[in-house]
This record gives C-alpha cells, structure tokens and sequence, in this order.
C-alpha cells in the first residue's frame, strides 16, 4: 500500500512538473517579439512610433524585446522556456523621403567573453539589415541595439518599419511582424498639405480670374 501511494505521489510531481514547463514554455511562446526606436538612449519602453522632425542626421536608438519571462535554468541552449534575447536579425525599410544613413551597433549587445559586433549590409539607402548573437548570459530586459541615423525630408508618405526574427532563449526564432517605427512629424505633414492646399487655392483664382477677364473683354 505504501509503495503504491509512493508511486502515485512520484507519478503526480511528475506530471505537476511537466505541466508547469508546459505552461511556462506556453508563456514564454505567447509573448510578442517587439523593436522600435526611441530618440533618447534611455530606455523608456515601446511607445509606438516617433515623430521624426526635417533634417539630416537624426540620430534614433533601437531597442528589442522578447518578453519578460526569465528561465529558471540556463538560457540559449535546448530546453530553456524564458524570453532571453539571444540573437537578433533585422530589417529596416525607408519609404517617402527618410533615408536610412547608417546603422551602429551596441557592442555591449553580446555579453560573452568574446563580444561578437553587428554585421550591417545596406546602408546608406532605403533598406538596411542588421544582425547579431548574444551567447553569453543575457537577460530579459529591454535590449539596445545601436544607433540608427537618419535623413531625409519629411513627406505625408514618410514611414520607417522594421521587422525580423528574435532568436529566443530555447534558440527558437521568433518572428517579428513588419511595424511602423518612425512617422513624420505631424507639424511637418499639416504643413505640407496645407501648403498643397494654398497652391491649389491659388491656381484656382489664377484660372477664375482669367476666365472673368476674358468674358469681359469686348469682342
């Protein structure tokens, strides 16, 4: 009777532990690999995208999030069921205007002995991709990524997205969904469409005025 209780004892922690890596795992899956930009170097969180002024070399920070879920165990290896951030690959695409000048990458991003560097392909232009591993001890913190410079003169059509892959703790990839990350000012975009407006106006009275002139010019 004692060894059958001891066995079911056994085979319920068994089965507890089973289903609390399960929902851990579970919860580690569901959370959303998020990077956007701040204009500051403080990490201030996911804001949603910023307005970039005019000019040329505005310099932004990128920052990167897999959750908020530590392992229990070690992280960047099989079986692990946090939201580490062990790697990280992505792309930025300019559109309107914004120019994507150039891309510096934290060499604080790899917490190994032998910190690896960001391998940059693109700039300056209209697309950039950005890659590294961070194999070392990393946490579940905000991650920054570098900094990004950009230029370009604001349009109503103006967008910066980014999308990508995490590489998560379980060395999963998780996949990071196309997000605006920069808008142009929204100053800058009244400004030009009023000023479109005014042209408009403009050229309407210019084609009135002629009209009338005309009509009333003897034949």
């Amino acid at each position: 009777m004692a060894t059958k209780r001891a066995r079911s004892s056994a085979i319920r922690q068994a089965l507890g532990s089973t289903l609390a890596l399960a929902l851990a795992f579970a919860g580690a899956a569901s959370a959303q690999p998020r990077i956007w930009a701040t204009v500051g170097p403080e990490d201030t969180g996911d804001a949603g995208p910023i307005a970039l002024p005019d000019g040329s070399g505005q310099i932004l920070h990128l920052w990167a999030s897999a959750g908020s879920t530590p392992s229990s165990g070690p992280v960047c290896a099989a079986g692990a069921v946090g939201d580490e951030l062990c790697g990280v690959a992505f792309e930025l695409a300019a559109s309107g205007n914004f120019v994507l000048q150039d891309f510096v990458g934290d060499p604080a991003f790899d917490s190994g002995p032998s910190a690896l560097t960001f391998r940059v392909h693109g700039a300056p232009g209209a697309v950039l991709r950005a890659n590294n591993l961070d194999l070392g001890v990393p946490g579940v913190a905000n991650r920054h990524l570098g900094t990004l410079v950009v230029g370009g003169v604001d349009t109503a059509a103006s967008r910066i997205t980014v999308s990508g892959r995490l590489v998560g703790a379980n060395l999963e990839l998780r996949p990071v969904p196309v997000t605006t990350i920069v808008l142009p000012e929204p100053g800058t975009a009244a400004a030009l469409a009023i000023g479109a407006l005014g042209l408009l106006v403009i050229a309407s009275r210019r084609v009135c005025s002629n009209g009338s002139t005309r009509t009333s010019s003897p034949a």
